[in-house]
């Protein structure tokens, strides 16, 4: 049977369920997605997987440790979360186990050092290791994988179950660091399950699987293991000796034991939510301190970053994060025409999979939503590649033709499908949204008025700023970020020459927020969209923006910088605080004020 939209509009089963798969589209991070194999495999369902970025991620991060570059939107959290639940899924072949870490979750205490960041994030990771754990667990005897387990050990029925006590024992020792440290430490993260429900589940998993394989050696119960967690909790509070275990040797020595005595040869961990760590003080230098100290065969790290949101300090990309995934860079509309045809088709079945998932009774896909491709096609420019940004301008959409057809219809043909108008208004609500995030920050709204200036004196949506030191110091500073973060600002390609043959330096190319500059471009023509690769070779290639000047003149009314009086050099007051305490320029040997 043939479905139109009108039809299905007033259909209260249809639209619960659209409402459901478009409300999907812009989900951020559940709890409930890394505590539940069921979402995962939803999840994995709609997933489409461009560049082979999953089967890679498997690939690599059982081997070796990297990253994955993307701004919010991109799907870094759903690809570590797809990529544990395969590795996992697969341990009794990969023998590596695979631990999901959010570091969003984590609650630092306000006076913070690197020796108290190491005794909570040790917490933390103990905790985690003990939870997912237990899920894993929970996960083989669900699926009745008795035969696969023992394969582990050599089908050594006794073997499996004196390992599993040890294993136990050992994860009970981390429930007892962790009930001891939170006596100081409190709120460390917040989860749908806690620590201690995890281990209970953990306890009775191992008890079925013992019991499975042999009566005989699975005298163990879920009380006894509380008894001792208590016991030992009880006698570490005594003499702080818990605070030997927060060590992070120790932590690793401990994990090491652990995986030996589950006789698997690695755990790769996937830390997270890099960026939330970027407005406290230090945090990201402390974690990648951290991690530098643990990194190494057995365990492998793989960190989630969003660019120009900090760095990831001591670690070097190339040689301790091996490997380099990069989300922003394959979803291009104007890069090449084989690009431009990979986004749409993208989006294209990025609809086509959640009506699948969600509706997949009516047989359906986006032409029910869309009677021609060029509507489509302007929120795929409208997103600039941002699954995120579509899903939520898509959802304004839907919401905006069920309200027209649900109240009274104006005179004349009624839409029988999205319009143009409605389009229209989700961009430029989706553009009203972004800027609402940065319209508080005087710095960052006055580098978006230049930059707007700039664009509008080259008409052009997209231009160039060069590859050097300098500029990569201001597109570091909290002014770009904000921009960036808020997907206001995108980079679209790097490295390529500049059109005019004196220039020598390679240029980047970045483009202002599609939504975000609506009007400008689309209805007061301020400028010119440009959405081919002819035109950023022919033009943009001429549009080199300076971004020094206008930062040194924020940080300067902000109070950050002063010009020097005797040369007009710029000195950042706080780097530089001993020289402008002594009122001396390092540039000219003059007075600065």
């Amino acid at each position: 049977m043939s479905y139109e939209l009108k039809e299905l509009v007033v259909d209260e089963v249809f639209v619960e369920k659209i409402n459901t798969a478009f409300a999907d589209l812009r989900a951020d991070y559940e709890l409930e997605l890394d505590e539940s194999k069921e979402q995962v495999e939803k999840l994995k369902a709609v997933h489409i997987d461009i560049g082979n970025n999953l089967s890679n991620l498997v690939s690599y991060s059982t081997v070796s440790s990297g990253k994955i570059s993307g701004l919010r939107g991109t799907g870094k959290t759903h690809l570590f979360l797809m990529a544990r639940n395969q590795i996992n899924n697969e341990i009794f072949d990969r023998k590596v186990f695979a631990v999901y870490l959010n570091v969003k979750r984590v609650h630092f205490p306000k006076e913070c050092n690197q020796e108290i960041f190491n005794r909570v994030f040790s917490m933390y990771l103990y905790d985690e290791v003990a939870k997912q754990l237990g899920l894993l667990f929970r996960d083989i005897y669900g699926n009745s994988a008795k035969e696969k387990i023992l394969l582990l050990f050599k089908k050594d029925e006794r073997k499996l179950c004196i390992s599993i006590k040890k294993a136990l024992k050992q994860v009970a020792l981390f429930q007892a660091i962790i009930k001891s440290g939170s006596k100081e430490y409190l709120n460390l993260d917040k989860g749908q399950m806690s620590s201690e429900d995890m281990f209970r589940e953990l306890v009775e998993q191992s008890v079925k699987i013992m019991g499975s394989v042999s009566t005989e050696d699975a005298q163990i119960s879920v009380e006894d293991m509380f008894e001792e967690i208590d016991e030992i909790s009880e006698k570490m509070q005594k003499d702080n000796t818990y605070l030997a275990y927060l060590n992070i040797n120790d932590v690793r020595d401990q994990l090491v034991g652990l995986i030996k005595t589950l006789n698997l040869t690695g755990v790769t961990f996937y830390v997270d939510e890099w960026e939330k760590l970027y407005t406290i003080p230090e945090a990201q230098k402390y974690l990648a301190a951290y991690i530098d100290k643990i990194i190494d065969d057995p365990f492998y790290f793989w960190i989630g970053m969003v660019p120009h949101r900090g760095s990831v300090y001591c670690l070097d990309v190339g040689a301790d994060l091996q490997h380099v995934i990069n989300l922003d860079e394959q979803l291009i509309y104007e890069k090449s025409s084989h690009s431009r045809d990979i986004c749409i088709n993208y989006f294209k079945k990025f609809i086509d999979k959640r009506l699948n998932m969600y509706a997949h009774e009516y047989d359906i896909n986006y032409k029910l939503l869309f009677n021609e491709d060029k509507k489509l096609e302007q929120l795929v420019l409208a997103s600039m590649g941002n699954s995120r940004d579509f899903g939520t301008m898509l959802l304004s959409c839907w919401s905006r033709f069920k309200e027209y057809r649900t109240n009274a219809l104006a005179q004349g043909r009624p839409f029988k499908y999205i319009s143009y108008e409605m389009i229209k208004e989700s961009i430029k609500e989706d553009g009203k949204n972004k800027l609402s995030n940065i319209e508080n920050d005087d710095g960052v709204m006055r580098l978006w008025g230049d930059l707007n200036r700039y664009c509008t004196e080259k008409k052009s949506s997209h231009f160039a700023i060069k590859e050097i030191p300098e500029t990569t110091e201001q597109i570091n500073t909290h002014y770009f970020s904000e921009l960036i973060y808020h997907r206001l600002l995108h980079f679209r390609i790097g490295h390529i020459t500049a059109k005019d043959p004196n220039v020598l330096e390679k240029l980047s190319i970045y483009a202002l927020s599609y939504s975000g500059t609506y009007d400008a471009h689309d209805i007061d023509k301020k400028f010119t969209y440009v959405i081919t690769p002819e035109v950023i070779h022919d033009r943009v290639r001429r549009y080199i923006y300076d971004p020094i000047e206008i930062i040194d003149s924020i940080k300067i009314s902000e109070g950050n910088t002063i010009k020097c009086k005797t040369c007009d050099e710029i000195i950042d007051i706080i780097k530089m605080k001993a020289v402008f305490d002594k009122n001396f320029c390092p540039y000219c040997g003059g007075k600065l004020y």
